[in-house]
């Protein structure tokens, strides 16, 4: 498990996706798929459930960009957590988060 700061977390979004937060996507550690903020935003979702839930949870979710991969009902905050992220709120609580995708689209 990686351990950030909440900065630490925001700023390597923003270096692989750049300074608009609705492209930027992470990876489901439970079934693989990757889901945009947009993706998040789009299925009805809190802007809590970014990075934390994974999409298949919602109603109005959609396809994955990876082929053929249906999402799943993940949660970080399950019983079991896979998630591989732990960032430091300033508060001094942390949340566990899904990872960045980080292939290529």
């Amino acid at each position: 498990m990686k351990v950030l700061t909440q900065s630490e977390f925001l700023n390597e979004g923003q270096r692989l996706f750049g300074d608009d937060i609705m492209k930027w996507k992470f990876q489901c550690p439970s079934c693989g798929i990757v889901i945009s903020v947009e993706d998040y935003k789009n299925s009805g979702a809190s802007e809590n459930a970014v990075g934390f839930n994974c999409i298949g949870r919602y109603k109005n979710s959609t396809n994955s960009m990876l082929t053929g991969k249906q999402p799943c009902d993940y949660s970080s905050g399950g019983l079991i957590c896979i998630s591989p992220i732990k960032a430091m709120l300033p508060n001094g609580k942390s949340v566990m988060c899904f990872d960045y995708y980080r292939g290529h689209d």
